[in-house]
C-alpha cells in the first residue's frame, strides 16, 4: 500500500510538471512572436483596432485535446491603445500540434464569461469548429474569434 501511495504521489508531481511545462513553452513562443510587435485585432467585417493585451500567464492551463495535441487556455485583458479596457471576456488560445504552435482568441460579451463557466471540451469544439461555443445558444451571445494582426 505504501509503495502504491509513493507511485501515485511521483505520477501526480510529473504529470503537473509536465502541465507546467506545456504553459512555459507557450508563453515562451508567444512572447518571443510578438514581442516589440504592435498588435491589432482583426474581426470579420470591422476595421482593424491597435489594442493591448494583459496577458493572465498566472491562471493558464493547458490540456491534451482528444487528437493529443497540447492546448493551453490563457484569460486576458484587452484595451484600446489609449488604455481604455474594452468590455467582454478574451482568451487566448495556443495549440502545440507536433513542433507548430498557432495561436486564436476568442470573445464573448459576458464578462469573465470564459474564467468559470467554459469547459477544455467546449474550447476544444470551439477552436475546431469556427470557433463558436456550444455554450451560445443556452446564453442567447455571439463568441467571436479574433485573429491577432502583427
Amino acid at each position: 500500500m505504501l509503495l502504491f501511495s509513493i507511485v501515485v504521489i511521483i505520477y501526480s508531481c510529473r504529470k503537473d510538471q509536465s502541465a507546467t511545462m506545456m504553459v512555459d513553452n507557450a508563453k515562451t513562443w508567444y512572447t518571443s512572436l510578438n514581442k516589440g510587435k504592435s498588435i491589432s485585432l482583426n474581426a470579420a467585417g470591422h476595421d482593424s483596432l491597435k489594442i493591448l493585451q494583459d496577458i493572465k500567464w498566472n491562471v493558464a492551463r493547458g490540456f491534451k485535446l482528444n487528437n493529443g495535441d497540447n492546448m493551453i487556455r490563457v484569460p486576458m485583458e484587452v484595451s484600446s491603445n489609449n488604455g481604455q479596457k474594452i468590455d467582454g471576456s478574451f482568451i487566448l488560445l495556443i495549440l502545440k500540434s507536433g513542433n507548430a504552435y498557432s495561436s486564436k482568441v476568442l470573445f464573448n460579451n459576458q464578462p469573465n464569461y470564459f474564467n468559470s463557466s467554459v469547459s477544455d471540451n467546449e474550447i476544444e469544439k470551439s477552436y475546431f469548429n469556427g470557433l463558436r461555443l456550444a455554450k451560445e445558444k443556452l446564453l442567447g451571445n455571439r463568441n467571436k474569434c479574433y485573429k491577432w494582426g502583427i
